[in-house]
């Protein structure tokens, strides 16, 4: 995990994690509280448990909900837009970019290089916006 350092003053925006953001590339890119935080791309086994919970709430998802997996951007704020491993929304809710809403569950598996963030920063983040779960 690393922080992206910039000259810019202030807090970064959503306008400065797209123009930083490569367009290729395994690693994740996240902007929190106006910082940009880069994230290696997922190993094996966490692959693995992404692909197990998104078949499981696919197939037992209630009418107009859908299931989407990073990368896929939530933009919680014009200074945080995260993440998660994969989440649960309204299909209304969604743009063809983004989620510009609180997702209904956010789920985040853990891994050694992004627990703390996953388990504090970001869970914090996302109970803030109304995530449920």
């Amino acid at each position: 995990m690393s922080v992206v350092s910039t000259s810019h003053a202030g807090p970064l925006t959503r306008a400065d994690l797209d123009a930083l953001r490569p367009l290729e590339g395994s690693e994740r890119y996240e902007l929190l509280d106006g910082s940009i935080i880069v994230t290696p791309g997922p190993g094996r086994w966490h692959q693995a448990a992404v692909v197990e919970l998104t078949v499981l709430l696919r197939t037992h998802r209630p009418e107009g909900l859908v299931v989407k997996t990073a990368p896929f951007d939530v933009a919680l704020s014009e200074d945080t837009v995260l993440q998660p491993d994969l989440l649960v929304t309204r299909a209304k809710d969604l743009t063809d970019k983004e989620l510009p809403t609180a997702p209904l569950l956010a789920v985040e598996v853990l891994s050694p290089s992004t627990r703390r963030i996953d388990l504090l920063l970001k869970r914090d983040r996302f109970a803030a916006a109304g995530v449920a779960s």
